[in-house]
Order: C-alpha cells, then sequence, then structure tokens
C-alpha cells in the first residue's frame, strides 16, 4: 500500500496476495492509512481506484467512504495491456462522516 501522485493528484494504491483476501486485513490497512493521511495533510480530496474485474477492492473502497467518479483506461501490468478502470474519490468531508 501506498501513495503517489497522479494526474488526479495523490492516490492511494494497495495489493494483497490472494491466500490473504476475506480476512479484513485490507480493509484495517487502508483505514489506518486514510486516517494517516487526512490527520497528516491539509488535502480535501484523495483518488484511487479499481480495474473494472476487481469488485472486492471496490467493495472496500465503497465501505470506506470512496465514490466512482468516472472510467478510464490504465496500464494493467498483470495483464501487460490497458484496462478500463474505476475511478474513484474520498473527501476529507466523507472520511469524517465515515469514521
Amino acid at each position: 500500500m501506498g501513495f503517489h501522485n497522479d494526474v488526479e493528484g495523490t492516490v492511494i494504491g494497495y495489493w494483497l496476495a490472494q491466500p490473504f483476501w476475506n480476512r479484513g486485513f485490507m480493509s484495517e490497512a487502508v483505514r489506518g492509512a486514510l486516517e494517516w493521511y487526512f490527520t497528516a495533510t491539509n488535502a480535501d480530496t484523495l483518488a484511487s481506484g479499481v480495474f473494472h474485474f476487481n469488485k472486492p477492492s471496490l467493495a472496500i473502497q465503497k465501505k470506506l467512504g470512496f465514490v466512482e467518479t468516472g472510467l478510464s483506461s490504465r496500464l494493467c501490468l498483470a495483464r501487460g495491456e490497458e484496462v478500463r478502470h474505476i475511478d474513484t474519490q474520498l473527501t476529507r468531508n466523507a472520511w469524517a462522516a465515515h469514521r
């Protein structure tokens, strides 16, 4: 998991090996990272997103307050090709309401 700069501003990304799915690890880790981000920065928004086939990651984001903002095409390193991407965003206000 980490934060990086993108055309949308700061973006959070994460990955978890399949043997560890469905145990709540990623939800807990992302929640902690979001808490740090909105405490340590003055940013009003944080961008993210998922490849269209990654419904579990989208569910984590929605559970934590992210909303879908559009569709784009991004390079998927695992597939070696451009893939449809669901863009998401979390605002400081939505995060505060979700906490």
